[in-house]
């Protein structure tokens, strides 16, 4: 059976789309984590090598206050990353 006849392409390009929808949102509330100890933001957080680092940027955010968004945050970015593993496997 194709993919055409089953109605995937249809959800592929939604969840392709949502996916990327979950980025762009990511992107640009990225910003709104940056601290002296990660200017980079969430992106520090995901390069962390450590516990050591993690638990460093993790007490920055929550001195300044971002812990509840950064947990928001690294929510959303496991769904972007399941999102889009479906889309790939649909469109594969």
């Amino acid at each position: 059976m194709s993919i055409r006849n089953t109605g995937g392409w249809r959800t592929f390009w939604v969840l392709f789309a949502a996916g990327w929808a979950l980025f762009a949102f990511l992107a640009g509330t990225n910003g709104q984590m940056v601290t002296p100890v990660s200017p980079g933001g969430i992106l520090d957080h995901q390069v962390a090598a450590t516990a050591a680092r993690v638990d460093e940027i993790q007490g920055a955010w929550a001195q300044a206050g971002y812990l509840s968004f950064a947990r928001l945050s690294i929510g959303l970015d496991l769904v972007f990353i399941g999102v889009l593993t479906v889309a790939g496997v649909i469109g594969g």
